[in-house]
């Protein structure tokens, strides 16, 4: 039998897996399920390493078969609390890649 703490560690390690992929593999719904604020406090590194490959894959025109845009979107909108001024420079970053309308909708929404 598992105990709680098991669980979670399972389930943070199984988010932390997802995320060090997302600039690779596309995500789907479960790129909205990652953000919560203990998963992104546990992985910000993961998360900004992600973003931060993906923009680079974007930027040198290597484009997935999925919107990767919006994946990189969500993830630099869910650092803006916690690093606020790295957020914003991958926001910036990321628009200049043109990563796509949808992601261009979710970085205006966000801020």
């Amino acid at each position: 039998m598992v105990d709680r703490r098991g669980i979670a560690a399972e389930r943070m390690e199984a988010a932390r897996s997802l995320i060090r992929i997302a600039d690779r593999v596309q995500l789907d719904r479960r790129a909205n399920d990652l953000p919560y604020p203990e998963i992104v406090s546990a992985c910000r590194g993961d998360l900004s390493a992600a973003v931060d490959r993906g923009i680079t894959r974007l930027t040198a025109s290597d484009r997935p078969g999925f919107d990767l845009g919006v994946q990189l979107a969500l993830f630099s909108n869910a650092l803006a609390e916690s690093a606020p001024a790295w957020a914003a420079d991958a926001g910036h970053r990321l628009a200049a890649a043109h990563p796509g309308d949808r992601a261009l909708r979710e970085l205006a929404e966000f801020g």
